[in-house]
């Protein structure tokens, strides 16, 4: 097929999004009959961890055909603890599916992954799924779906049928037309046309007017059904058809590769990288180049329906599964140096960090190459491995990801772990500017500024001197050294630098008296340096929480509230339920899990989603061990690096 479109599945833990998956590849021909995730034989969850629990934690990608469009589909992951596999996914895709419980309603992650679609304009179609449950509120989902999304949807025609009485929720042509008038001036006029000359409205000008807005991100369109009873699964797929953006291969064109690697994986002990092919075409045996490295494609494949298939070539909006390349990593730009591809970063940050230690058998050496590959596979984990206590840490989203990770030691790579109980990662930043000097010879010094940003800012560098003074690689040398050290925790108790700058004031460098590694020393001094005089304070992380609990317990969960925040809003959510949402201290939110289940017992549900950072209330000194470099002392550091430096100020 010429024709060929990259869609996500998205949605918020438990609210369909892996079914619906299934019952496209059912109704295309792909599976003879869909899976079932209570079953866990459904075909994107892959992993024994994925069956057993009944969940996703990796996104997956399977293949079908729609007419004359080959549909590339990515299964993503609805629990918070694996966000970066969506943001991984968003960063490839032409449209976007967002799964909506008709119970839940809009839920913590789902608010999370629109934003995340709106920042890459996304265009997306949005599935209220679950209408056959008990207290399901069509009405109550499109009510919260304009307040809390856009009101800038548009209902398609869907019809379901439920116990044997069929319950139509459509639009006439003349409200779908009047729905979208208010996006599109060329819409309104034919709309008044069609009123003052009392004309009928033409469904082609109505579909073609949709798909322009709808590719535009002015209009989301809206449907409906139960996927598990393959209830408007049919009428969804007509639906997809119809605004389902696909681009036409034409030959000759983009001679010039260009791609993106959006994701790796290890199937085996084999690393494989999958590959967005935006410009051009990807061939078997070609050589890629990133970081100064080159390596031939030994392997190239293509997945079919839910199978990996060999190929030769692959070709512009294809997504290529490449083996043989070692030096591939997330978010790498491959082939035409200045082809631009829209990307959101990888802005999230784990709010937990935990050690994990060998059980039974397993070496550390076994543990730490495996690990490796899994922190290959999620650069979020930042593993780090002190040799003289031999600990082993990682970050974590969450208490369920440390438990993935246990699993996925053992199914993938045979490896026996334990993992310890998860300790809050806080953060430091300057509370006011300062700057400091060092040098590794009088020809090799620079000299660092640290500002402080407001909250929520993050970290930025910038050079405020010229090449004339600091030769253009030592420049990149002292970036690059900036950032590593800031998220290595060179701070003052041991944890990542956020909310500031840090400048390049002045420097030196010589032709003949100046080397790179004089730098790899004087650099990390002069910035502890500074971040020492600038009074450093510690920060601890802010989540946004949201309680679902029936209306009888409400004054009783609300008197509770008080030593969670006094920053709270409750909402009624109909059908006797009651929403209270707010903002807490991470440290608050995880002890009052257990005390809101006793509570409740069981009838309330607790989501948080992180929220920031904020100056730790109390006078707590909380330190972060130190590892791979000891930034407690210079001499220490120094006789890490076996290095001496002289004392510039």
């Amino acid at each position: 097929m010429n024709r060929v479109s990259t869609i996500g599945i998205f949605a918020h833990a438990n609210a369909g999004k892996t079914t619906l998956t299934e019952q496209l590849l059912f109704h295309t021909g792909v599976l003879r009959k869909p899976g079932r995730v209570d079953h866990g034989n459904t075909t994107t969850d892959r992993l024994d961890v994925e069956k057993s629990r009944g969940i996703s934690v990796r996104a997956t990608y399977v293949s079908f055909n729609l007419d004359d469009v080959r549909v590339q589909l990515v299964d993503t992951p609805g629990h918070v603890d694996f966000s970066a596999e969506v943001i991984r996914a968003i960063n490839i895709l032409d449209c976007a599916v967002l799964v909506i419980s008709g119970v839940e309603g809009i839920e913590a992650q789902t608010s999370v992954i629109w934003n995340l679609l709106l920042k890459r304009n996304i265009p997306v179609i949005i599935f209220i799924n679950k209408m056959d449950r008990k207290g399901a509120d069509f009405n109550m989902c499109l009510k919260e779906i304009r307040h809390l999304l856009s009101p800038s949807i548009v209902l398609e025609n869907s019809a379901l049928e439920i116990d044997g009485s069929l319950i139509i929720k459509t639009s006439t042509n003349a409200e779908r037309l009047e729905d979208i008038s208010s996006q599109s001036t060329k819409a309104a006029n034919y709309y008044l046309n069609c009123l003052e000359n009392n004309k009928k409205e033409d469904v082609n000008i109505i579909d073609r007017y949709s798909k322009e807005l709808f590719y535009k991100g002015k209009i989301y369109p809206v449907c409906m059904g139960s996927v598990l009873n393959n209830m408007g699964v049919t009428e969804f797929i007509e639906i997809l058809k119809k605004y389902i953006p696909s681009k036409e291969r034409k030959e000759g064109e983009d001679k010039d590769f260009a791609g993106y690697v959006y994701t790796v994986i290890y199937n085996d002990g084999n690393k494989e990288s999958y590959v967005k092919v935006l410009q051009g075409k990807l061939e078997k045996g070609m050589s890629l180049e990133a970081e100064a490295q080159s390596q031939k494609i030994k392997n190239l494949f293509l997945i079919q329906g839910n199978s990996k298939v060999a190929v030769d070539e692959v070709y512009k909006g294809e997504l290529a599964i490449v083996n043989g390349i070692t030096f591939l990593s997330h978010g790498m730009m491959l082939g035409k140096c200045d082809f631009k591809h829209n990307t959101i970063e990888m802005n999230l940050k784990p709010m937990f960090t935990s050690k994990v230690i060998p059980f039974g058998y397993t070496s550390h050496t076994g543990l730490i190459e495996s690990l490796r590959k899994l922190n290959e596979e999620d650069p979020l984990l930042n593993m780090r491995y002190d040799v003289k206590s031999r600990q082993i840490q990682l970050d974590l989203m969450g208490e369920l990801q440390g438990e993935t990770i246990i699993a996925l030691l053992k199914e993938k790579h045979g490896v026996e772990a334990q993992i310890e109980k998860s300790s809050i990662i806080y953060k430091e930043t300057a509370s006011q500017t300062a700057q400091a000097k060092a040098g590794y010879s009088k020809n090799s010094w620079v000299e660092l500024r640290i500002i402080p940003k407001k909250r929520g800012e993050g970290f930025s560098y910038n050079s405020l001197i010229n090449t004339d003074i600091l030769f253009l690689s030592y420049q990149k040398q002292v970036a690059r050294l900036v950032s590593q050290y800031i998220n290595m925790g060179i701070g003052e108790y041991g944890w990542e630098i956020t909310d500031a700058e840090v400048q390049l004031i002045n420097a030196k460098c010589e032709h003949a008296g100046s080397e790179p590694f004089h730098y790899n020393v004087c650099v990390p001094i002069a910035l502890a340096r500074a971040i020492r005089l600038s009074r450093p304070i510690l920060l601890e992380p802010l989540v946004k929480y949201s309680i679902r609990l029936p209306g009888e317990l409400k004054s009783e969960i609300l008197s509770s509230i008080i030593s969670l925040s006094n920053d709270y809003e409750c909402v009624s959510m109909g059908e006797g339920y009651e929403e209270i949402t707010g903002t807490a201290l991470l440290s608050k939110i995880s002890n009052y899990v257990l005390k809101i289940k006793k509570i409740s017992r069981g009838k309330a549900v607790l989501e948080y989603m992180p929220f920031g950072y904020t100056k730790k209330e109390d006078t707590e000194i909380v330190k972060n061990p130190y590892t791979e470099c000891d930034f407690s002392s210079e001499e220490i550091f120094l006789s890490t690096v076996r290095a001496s430096i002289i004392n510039l100020y």
